[in-house]
Order: C-alpha cells, then structure tokens, then sequence
C-alpha cells in the first residue's frame, strides 16, 4: 500500500533527533526521503547506542524508510551534485545551526533559484532572528528555558526532565504540520516558501495550559507529580501490589459518582469540599489520602477491572 505522499521528494540534511523524526513521518506517509550525510562520518547518531550488531537501535529508530546519501557538500563538485538534485525536489528539510546552510551557499535563495516551488524548513533552538539564535540547543536546553522542566516531577524535588525528548520532538511535529500546510498552498499558488521553525517556541505552545493557568491566577505552575491541574481524581494511586492511574474529568460530576460508587464511599459525592471537579483541585490534600486509602485494600487487576466495568478510564502503570 502506497502512503498519501507518494510522489514527493524530502532532501534530508537531518541529524540527531529533531529533525530526523520529522523527515521520517514523510518517509511513513509514503515520500521518499534522501538523506545527506558526511562521508566517513553520518549522522554522528549512527555511533550512539545501545547496538543491534553494527547498527545503532537509536539510528533506526528514527530513521526508517529512506535512502541515504554520502555527500560532501562543502566540496564544490558536493556542492554542484546537490544543487541540480534539488531541481527535482519537493522539500529541503535542515537543522544546523542558523546560517550553516547560508555559509555553505546553500541557503533558501539559493535552493529556490534553482526550484522557484522547494520547500524549506529550517529547525533551529531559538530560529533564525533574536539575541539567541546563534546559540546552540538540544532537548534538555529547551525543557529547561521553556519551563518545561519546572512543572515536571514531585513537589520539593529539583526540577525533572521529561522522559522523552519533547524539545526536539515538538519541534518535529511542528515542523510536518508547517511543510504540510506549505505543500497544501503550493497547490494553490504554485511556489514554495521557507519556513522558519524554533525549538524553544513550540515546546512553549505545548506548555499552553500552564501559561493560561499562570496568566489566569497569577500563580507560578509548580511540579504536580502525576496529578492534573485541573482534574481531581486524575493520578496514580498505590495499590496492593502496583500503581493504578484513574482520570475522573470534571464539567459534570457524573464520573465522579461512579468513581465514590466503585471505591465503596458514596459518602463523598455529599461532601461540599469536593462538590465539582475544581472544588476537588483545590482540596486535594484532603481528598488524596481518602482515595489512598481505599486504593490500597486491593491489587491492580482489581481496580482495573472495577473502574473499566463502570466506564471510567483507567489503566496499570
């Protein structure tokens, strides 16, 4: 079965992880995607473990599906090679360092004199304009100026990060839906266009709720563990041999009804404290040992089972 992209063409000059992923959902989705490398050297991830025989788990991971190509661009004859492929390509995808391409004389206005309809994306930490854009970045510099870092963890412990590489893989998928939308455009007036993407602003975009909560409140979002800052019950609960995770969303206090019922404390859905799904946010202290408690008296598989019977989402840890 071919993909929807069937019939477009990425030039990756990729590396590590953020723009590799990126390049990658191109290549599931069905276009073929070439990836530039250094000859005698590759992608540097290529060296990074842990190995299955020669090869790096990591390296194919996230970099399924495409061709690859060792090209020495800053040779003039890499350089000469390289531009008369781009005649015959959709999408340039890069993420050096902010006018590495440029210096190489392969910038965007190079590229798109050749193919007045290419594609480019530039992935950056901070983009191409501003006090930082020549800085470097990689994931947990993001996590860390984004704030991302801050909110993550236990209340009282230093500041966690997450455990995924959400700094580089938001700007990944920032980056698809951006050369999506370029591609959808390109159908209507015919020309490309250069997109200029920044780690550090999309992983703020997905920080969005903590912002509209600070900017509601005027409270700085602190570490919540595995809680919601909104929800209530809506964590991991220790059980008699394991962790069960129970989310309970607020508007209407149906879910809250059948969560009191399955724990047996009917007794709750009276109590003013905890009358609505904020009302439980702000008296969570209070609320959390009472469900701890009777979390506690059985085992995973009985709570799974007992939540899933009456709807309400739940899953083991």
């Amino acid at each position: 079965m071919t993909g929807p992209l069937q019939g477009i063409t990425v030039l990756d000059f990729t590396w590590v992880l953020s723009g590799p992923y990126a390049t990658m959902i191109f290549a599931d989705l069905g276009a073929d995607v070439i990836k530039v490398e250094r000859p005698g050297y590759g992608d540097r991830t290529r060296g990074t473990g842990p190995f299955l025989g020669a090869r790096s788990s990591y390296f194919m991971s996230i970099n399924r599906g495409k061709r690859s190509l060792a090209l020495d661009i800053g040779s003039p004859q890499g350089k000469e090679i390289l531009l008369s492929m781009i005649e015959n390509v959709d999408v340039v995808v890069e993420n050096f360092r902010p006018g590495t391409m440029d210096r190489l004389g392969l910038g965007y206005e190079v590229m798109a004199e050749r193919n007045p309809r290419i594609i480019y994306a530039s992935i950056s930490g901070f983009g191409k304009t501003g006090p930082y854009s020549s800085y470097p970045a990689l994931d947990i510099v993001i996590q860390a100026m984004s704030g991302m870092m801050s909110i993550n963890g236990e209340a009282g412990r230093p500041p966690a990060r997450l455990g995924v590489s959400l700094g580089d893989l938001g700007a990944s998928l920032f980056s698809v839906v951006g050369i999506l939308s370029a591609l959808y455009e390109r159908t209507l007036s015919g020309k490309g266009q250069m997109l200029d993407l920044s780690m550090l602003d999309c992983q703020v975009a997905l920080a969005e709720n903590a912002f509209s909560r600070y900017m509601a409140t005027g409270e700085v979002p602190e570490p919540l563990g595995s809680r919601h800052p909104a929800f209530t019950p809506f964590q991991a609960f220790p059980t008699a041999d394991g962790h069960i995770v129970v989310a309970v969303i607020g508007g209407t206090n149906d879910q809250w009804d059948l969560f009191c019922y399955a724990i047996n404390r009917m007794d709750l859905v009276d109590d003013s404290r905890f009358g609505d799904g904020w009302l439980r946010t702000e008296h969570h202290a209070a609320l959390e040992p009472i469900i701890s408690t009777v979390i506690k008296e059985h085992n995973t598989n009985y709570w799974v089972s007992r939540f899933r019977e009456l709807e309400i989402p739940c899953s083991s840890v």
